[in-house]
């Protein structure tokens, strides 16, 4: 028999939340995120083309909207419901896999108390609790608005068909919520796990070892930039499409403001621990240089009764000194590189450049080319 792999306190960590659908997945059925992503789209958009056809709505009438006409019917799931499964499952492993990269590097230094502290966050039924709360009343708000505020379509044909309409979206909405509770949770535990760390500021990630946390934290931003790039476009739509009500503008004006607020923070809030314990180890090594710099230039002081010779070997050393002051200076105190935080901008910025392209686009067709 080989040797078993060595046991990391870390693996009595458990980022399922108490979740028993990201057990029943990922614990015991090893489901991958590419996996997880296709089946939900498939198993999303057969369930609502079953509706349709089954209240004859499929095709489009004088009367109704049928499916097929219905882009945000496919345009929209098409999208969004592979990306929250996706990394609904990407989310239950990712925070210890990040963890644990960091302990291999020995830059985590671990205690028990933090450990016991950490277990114990993981282990509150709130997150869980507040995530179907939350699904339950994103459904009876979408049944309110599909069933008596919008015009025939296949999903309102009945009152039944409106009510599985309204249903059918509750596990997406669930695994969405229950996805950024994981992420404000992990940030949590980081913050308390990195208390105490070692830094090493020529490791090769250029992040002083901590560039798992940062590729971590990137991949957060993605599923929230999926979703401004919808609100990108359902917002060009109504306003330019459908030119709806001033109300429901402002609503979509509000949901931007969350984007903006929300998708930063996915990324810098997982972060954060990381930083001030980088910035704590970099200035407790500078203090320590400064009080070495303090004795050396008292002793120099002292030295100039004496030969030239003497003299001379003590501002040396001060040189030395004041380089080394120079070097600990540099030291990253962020975990992620130049390149990590480009790609952050790059996608945080996806929704503004698809409104602002399609806008232009709009405005070039109709006003330039006259384009009906």
């Amino acid at each position: 028999m080989g040797d078993q792999p060595e046991r990391s306190p870390l693996d009595e960590l458990d980022f399922y939340l108490s979740d028993p659908l990201a057990r029943f997945l990922v614990h015991k059925h090893h489901w991958e995120p590419i996996k997880t992503a296709i089946a939900s789209l498939l198993i999303y958009q057969l369930s609502v083309i079953l509706i349709a056809l089954s209240v004859g709505r499929f095709l489009p009438g004088a009367s109704y909207r049928g499916f097929l006409v219905d882009y945000w019917a496919w345009v929209i799931p098409t999208l969004s419901v592979p990306v929250a499964w996706g990394y609904y499952v990407w989310s239950c492993t990712a925070p210890l896999n990040a963890l644990k990269k960091v302990e291999q590097f020995g830059v985590l230094q671990l205690r028990s108390e933090g450990l016991e502290k950490a277990r114990s966050i993981l282990s509150s039924r709130l997150p869980l609790l507040t995530a179907c709360l939350l699904s339950l009343a994103i459904a009876v708000l979408n049944f309110d608005l599909s069933y008596y505020h919008v015009t025939p379509g296949w999903w309102n044909a009945t009152l039944a068909t409106a009510i599985v309409s309204a249903v059918i979206p509750i596990s997406t909405s669930f695994v969405s919520i229950m996805f950024v509770a994981r992420i404000l949770v992990a940030a949590r535990v980081f913050n308390i796990l990195l208390a105490e760390v070692n830094p090493q500021p020529l490791h090769p990630d250029r992040a002083a070892g901590f560039g798992s946390l940062g590729q971590y934290a990137l991949r957060t931003v993605f599923p929230i930039a999926v979703g401004g790039v919808i609100l990108a476009f359902a917002s060009y739509w109504y306003i330019f499409v459908d030119r709806g009500l001033v109300s429901t503008g402002i609503g979509y004006m509000i949901v931007s403001i969350l984007y903006a607020v929300l998708a930063p923070a996915m990324f810098f809030v997982p972060l954060r621990s990381a930083h001030d314990a980088m910035k704590r180890a970099k200035d407790k090594y500078v203090f320590e240089i400064s009080q070495q710099f303090n004795e050396e230039l008292s002793q120099a002081s002292l030295s100039l009764t004496k030969s030239a010779e003497h003299l001379e070997k003590d501002i040396d050393k001060i040189e030395q000194i004041k380089r080394l002051h120079t070097i600990a200076q540099s030291f990253p105190t962020w975990p992620f590189d130049t390149r990590v935080f480009q790609y952050f901008l790059l996608t945080f910025a996806s929704p503004l450049v698809t409104f602002a392209a399609t806008t232009v686009i709009d405005f070039i067709t109709k006003t330039i080319l006259s384009v009906p």
